[in-house]
């Protein structure tokens, strides 16, 4: 389990940089949030999950949780190396960008944003 652990964080490392951040009872993954965590590492498995922003019925996946109308949880067990395939590796990457935040709709920042028409300025 311990090795299944550390080759499922290398692989995330290939995609990017992760942090690794302990809450609780799991070891969560993070770029800029925590996107996906390790609840369970067994002699010869590793159970976790990913946030996603749509559910799925892959086969990969033994439960999927709904947190919010748009946040789920895809529950994972991986029992060998080569159950991180491409396919999974499609699910690591999705998480991966939530973790970065790309989801969300960032404002434009206050320097190029034109002042609220019909106000009339300090003097």
């Amino acid at each position: 389990g311990v090795e299944l652990f550390w080759h499922f964080v290398n692989e995330y490392k290939k995609i990017g940089p992760v942090i690794l951040h302990p809450v609780k009872t799991r070891i969560a993954l993070m770029v800029e949030v925590r996107f996906a965590g390790i609840s369970k590492i067994g002699d010869e498995y590793i159970e976790g999950a990913f946030w996603s922003k749509a559910p799925t019925k892959s086969k990969k996946f033994y439960k999927v949780s709904n947190f919010t109308p748009k946040d789920y949880g895809l529950h994972f067990r991986i029992r060998n190396k080569t159950d991180i395939d491409r396919a999974f590796r499609r699910f690591m990457k999705a998480a991966y960008a939530i973790g970065e935040r790309k989801h969300i709709q960032r404002k434009p920042s206050g320097r190029n944003r034109k002042p609220p028409k019909n106000r009339k300025a300090n003097s």
